[in-house]
């Protein structure tokens, strides 16, 4: 599980790790709390090429994305 594998960030981490442990967070954000599903701690997969670049996801419109998501 996600709480498990990215619980303590490794000591002298690098900036690419350091994305990986917020990736891994926000995906379980995803599944956990806003997109979540029925079928158990399944996350669709086209929401990984949401995170690729950090430098633009806090431009997307994330309350749309959830409102077309559920309906």
């Amino acid at each position: 599980m996600v709480e498990e594998e990215f619980e303590t960030l490794l000591e002298g981490a690098t900036k690419i790790v350091l994305h990986y442990y917020a990736r891994a967070y926000i995906m379980h954000i995803f599944e956990a709390v806003i997109f979540i599903s029925l079928t158990g701690n399944l996350v669709p997969c086209y929401f990984l090429s949401l995170l690729k670049n950090f430098n633009v996801i806090h431009n997307y419109g994330w309350g749309l994305m959830i409102l077309a998501y559920l309906y």
